[in-house]
């Protein structure tokens, strides 16, 4: 018998869901699996929205948590990480509308986000790379939630348009647009920041 920690890594994601439907409760592994593979990115996707490494535990353990109740109802309509993306974000969502209040974005990645930051000489980006990060949070602090959705999910997780439109339920072109309006907004508003 495989160990736990190896148990189906090399299955694709629709093979592991058909599992968990056959064996869940008995056999957790499948999951596990499902859980090991995507744990990171769900975590990383609402610390982003969040701002707080606690939250985003909390709200990682709420989709995993979603997804196992969900897993007999999902259609497979679209990918198991699409699906996965949209429970994510709409938890997300959830929580800010829960808390009342703006998320923020602790320690942005700057390289993802490096395509919408006008280019700085070397030595200048040295010594400004701390005010980069504020100036970057306190703009993505101030885009809208659908601007900062959009940012997030196409710049920060690197998610292909078409997967931008299935997660946010969204047409393509709408999704395309949305990316390049929180673009543009984000431009404008981190010039007024620096």
């Amino acid at each position: 018998m495989q160990a736990e920690s190896t148990y189906g890594q090399s299955l694709p994601d629709e093979e592991l869901v058909r599992l968990c439907r056959e064996q869940l409760p008995g056999d957790p592994r499948p999951f596990h699996t499902l859980v090991a593979r995507y744990r990171d990115q769900v975590m990383n996707t609402a610390h982003r929205f969040l701002g707080d490494p606690h939250d985003a535990e909390d709200v990682t353990q709420e989709v995993f948590l979603k997804v196992y109740r969900g897993l007999l109802a999902f259609r497979a309509e679209s990918s198991f990480s699409t699906w996965l993306y949209r429970i994510t974000v709409n938890t997300c969502k959830n929580e800010l509308r829960h808390r009342s209040r703006q998320p923020t974005l602790l320690e942005p990645d700057l390289e993802s986000l490096g395509i919408l930051l006008p280019a700085a000489p070397s030595t200048e980006q040295a010594v400004t790379t701390r005010e980069q990060r504020d100036a970057i949070q306190e703009t993505l602090d101030r885009l809208s939630e659908t601007d900062r959705e959009a940012l997030i999910l196409r710049d920060i997780q690197d998610l292909s348009y078409q997967e931008i439109a299935e997660v946010l339920g969204i047409g393509l072109s709408a999704a395309k647009m949305r990316v390049r309006r929180a673009r543009l907004a984000f431009r404008e508003l981190y010039g007024r920041e620096t």
